[in-house]
């Protein structure tokens, strides 16, 4: 099936991501979860590391959590010491996406999180491990200050091995603090551990290919066989790669630097491969319409463009209360978007 992809240089102003992170030493804190000022979580839990191989895999050999039914929201403090004024990120590790929490710093706003991308993988047993997840962005004066973590439900799993705020993109990597390497490889190797890319001046740096930011031309074109600037008629070839939706829930810092990678690799289109819909797929609900034009314009920043590939068949199942006759059982929406007025209008609603 041929679906018409929509490519957008985001004109328009929205709330976005901030620019690559710039070149500078790693302020951050970091602190573990299970060492905490006052709480209420229990002192054992059904997660906890079976051994020794499974504590390894955690920072400081253990985590806190919970896994049974209780009768209020479960909460964690800290005291931490923060070394520097500045916009930090905050991250948690945690048993994947368990646990939906929300957070302050200093008695201030709460920040809720419930959907996040997870940043890294570091399994203990199947079905059993840490991951690091963004949490948000949080502006902080050097000094001391108080952190509180409270579950937003009373049942199920949620569980915490550590926490940190970094003034700079954050290279999840396992229990490795953000200035630690492993150092350790086979007899006659060396280990290749890089650190972030900090986007010093380099002769490999593609970034100058693409337009200072997407858009910048004009709005893209078809012109014969060819794909033209609308400002110049000059043609532009694509050099492009795909992503799936999950992408949309990294966090800010995450985002800038994804984007700038890309184009320090000349590549100057993405294609977002997802349905934009939710529970119900005749509606978009805003808050995905918002995903998808912060990650357009964090793209743009880097003078890549971006292709929405917004439906396949096998994404949809219909049923008898579809709306659309002959549907049973849950059967895929194959050719409908070809003859049939009532879907080709929610098509293009999306």
């Amino acid at each position: 099936m041929r679906i018409t992809l929509a490519v957008l240089a985001a004109f328009g102003s929205v709330t976005c991501a901030p620019a690559a992170p710039k070149p500078q030493a790693a302020t951050y804190v970091w602190w573990e979860a299970e060492n905490p000022k006052a709480t209420d979580f229990p002192k054992t839990n059904s997660f906890d590391p079976a051994n020794e191989k499974e504590a390894a895999v955690l920072s400081g050999g253990k985590w806190i959590g919970a896994s049974d039914q209780r009768d209020h929201a479960l909460f964690l403090e800290y005291d931490i010491e923060v070394p520097a004024t500045a916009n930090y990120g905050f991250y948690a590790r945690k048993f994947w996406k368990h646990g939906p929490y929300r957070w302050r710093f200093d008695g201030g706003p709460w920040t809720e999180v419930r959907e996040f991308a997870l940043l890294d993988d570091a399994y203990m047993r199947k079905f059993l491990g840490a991951n690091w997840t963004a949490a948000g962005m949080v502006q902080l004066t050097k000094g001391k200050h108080s952190v509180r973590i409270e579950l937003l439900e009373n049942q199920g799993a949620a569980n915490f091995d550590a926490f940190v705020l970094t003034s700079t993109y954050f290279d999840a990597r396992g229990k490795l603090k953000p200035d630690e390497k492993v150092g350790v490889a086979p007899a006659g190797w060396f280990a290749f551990e890089p650190s972030a890319d900090p986007f010093k001046p380099s002769a490999l740096d593609l970034r100058s290919l693409n337009e200072k930011f997407a858009g910048e031309n004009g709005f893209i074109q078809a012109k014969g066989e060819e794909f033209v600037h609308g400002k110049s008629g000059k043609a532009v070839r694509f050099w492009a790669m795909n992503t799936g939706h999950d992408i949309l829930d990294l966090d800010d810092l995450s985002l800038a630097y994804y984007a700038r990678s890309l184009a320090k690799q000349g590549v100057n289109l993405v294609r977002l491969h997802g349905g934009p819909w939710g529970e119900d797929f005749r509606k978009v609900p805003p808050k995905n319409g918002q995903k998808i034009a912060r990650f357009v314009e964090a793209l743009k920043k880097e003078g890549i463009y971006t292709a929405l590939s917004i439906y396949f068949p096998l994404w949809l199942n219909f049923d008898e209360k579809s709306g659309f006759p002959g549907y049973e059982g849950g059967k895929h929406p194959f050719s409908l978007l070809y003859f049939n007025p009532e879907f080709q209008r929610i098509y293009r609603s999306w």
